[in-house]
């Protein structure tokens, strides 16, 4: 009969219970940070305009990334009247916490929920 090979030592408990305060670490800080209403808001460039990566916080109704075009998608047609209206409402409803630029990986193609 072979024997199960069981890890031993005190090295993988220590590895195990390094890995699980990890996950935990990175889930409770995901969920912090949708619960306090941080968002990443994406502008992309358009004609006439930089781009640009905003941490926003108190923008009612948007994913925890978000681009204008996204949102429009998601709640009404996409038009540019739209899209104006969504960055208006962050200049008016958010505070913005940090100004970045446009960073092109976090551009959702879909909404993120």
């Amino acid at each position: 009969m072979a024997a199960e090979a069981e890890p031993k030592g005190k090295a993988y408990g220590m590895k195990r219970y390094l890995l699980s305060a990890a996950v935990l670490v990175v889930g409770a800080t995901g969920a912090a940070i949708a619960f306090a209403g941080l968002r990443i808001i994406q502008l992309p460039p358009e004609p006439g305009t930089v781009g640009e990566t905003r941490i926003v916080l108190g923008v009612a109704d948007a994913s925890v990334i978000e681009s204008p075009a996204s949102y429009c998608r998601r709640t009404a047609d996409d038009d540019p009247l739209c899209r104006m209206a969504f960055k208006l409402a962050i200049a008016r409803e958010g505070r913005i916490l940090l100004s970045l630029p446009y960073l092109p990986l976090l551009t959702p193609t879909e909404p993120l929920r």
